[in-house]
């Protein structure tokens, strides 16, 4: 039995009992749980992640996470935590998402601890999943084409031309979804040089550049919601992203083509950015990446035709040929 679970078992004047004897003994008492249940602390790990700039919808998949998984072991301990992820990847869960529950419950727990609600977190000495990396999809230009000029519409002219105006901010800036989908009226500049503001993770903001067809579409779409703060306002603040993601598949099915995700788009951006010439360290600054690096072993699609040719400029054996021709 743990330390945390024998201190739980003790009544209260045979755990400051014992906690005072520690004292004495180590210059120190163990630290104890605030708290019956870990459940008990969500909602203030809950107001730290939004305080800390955590979007709305990294926020709900964490919360999720947690719930779910302390609905069913309401106490857990390190071993109890490895075995239930062990055997949630053994049952065929992808490794993605073992790694997103995980990195939920450790969030969780190192809050806890720290803030002396729990008395230890489980998740401490745990080594993160490591998920296989997996070649991303990316679409087609004729895809994003379809998407962008295609002939489809949606339930009513302003539904269409909000999906049509977020599209082209997509494909245009590479920028995430949520990003895309709460930028402010009062941030955005139609004027040379048209540009809008976005916020990323932890509410770093960033400048970027758009292209006329972008910004005639932005007017346009200004023009038909002329009393919201939201360029894509929403019933509470800004449209929802599961019924944007809703949106993009209907689209995709009227057009007939392969389903395509919003950061799907961004990947296309990203690659097709760097394959025309354009610098990593500005499109790392373009994407709102922490470094270059993540933006080279995210983003940067090699395609089999790039791979081909690249070997046949530079591979040593082709330049030995070419001196044994002369």
């Amino acid at each position: 039995m743990e330390l945390e679970e024998m201190l739980r078992a003790l009544n209260p004047q045979q755990r400051e009992a014992l906690e005072g004897l520690l004292k004495l003994v180590n210059g120190k008492a163990p630290q104890t749980a605030k708290y019956e249940n870990p459940v008990d602390g969500i909602e203030g790990w809950l107001n730290k992640l939004k305080v800390s700039g955590y979007s709305a919808r990294t926020i709900r998949t964490y919360e999720y996470a947690c719930r779910q998984y302390l609905a069913i072991d309401p106490r857990p301990t390190h071993q109890t935590i490895q075995n239930y992820l062990a055997k949630r990847l053994d049952d065929g869960m992808s490794g993605a998402s073992v790694r997103s529950m995980q990195k939920s419950l450790k969030s969780l727990f190192t809050y806890l601890y720290e803030e002396g609600l729990w008395g230890e977190n489980p998740l401490e000495k745990m080594k993160m999943f490591k998920e296989e990396k997996r070649e991303r999809e990316m679409p087609t230009d004729d895809q994003i084409a379809a998407l962008l000029y295609g002939d489809w519409k949606l339930h009513s002219k302003i539904g269409t031309l909000r999906m049509k105006t977020l599209l082209a901010i997509l494909a245009d800036t590479g920028t995430r979804l949520t990003e895309a989908a709460s930028i402010l009226r009062k941030n955005i500049k139609l004027t040379a040089p048209m540009q809008i503001k976005v916020f990323g993770k932890g509410r770093k903001e960033r400048i970027l550049p758009i292209n006329p067809y972008c910004a005639v579409l932005i007017s346009k779409l200004m023009e038909k919601t002329p009393d919201s703060d939201y360029l894509f306002a929403g019933r509470e603040k800004y449209w929802d992203i599961s019924s944007i993601e809703e949106n993009l598949r209907r689209v995709c099915t009227k057009l007939k083509i392969k389903p395509v995700t919003p950061h799907q788009i961004r990947h296309w951006w990203a690659t097709r950015a760097m394959q025309a010439g354009m610098k990593i360290e500005v499109a790392s600054r373009l994407l709102g990446h922490s470094s270059v690096g993540i933006t080279g072993d995210i983003y940067r699609h090699i395609t089999s035709t790039e791979m081909a040719e690249e070997h046949r400029q530079f591979s040593p054996l082709s330049r030995i040929e070419k001196q044994g021709d002369k």
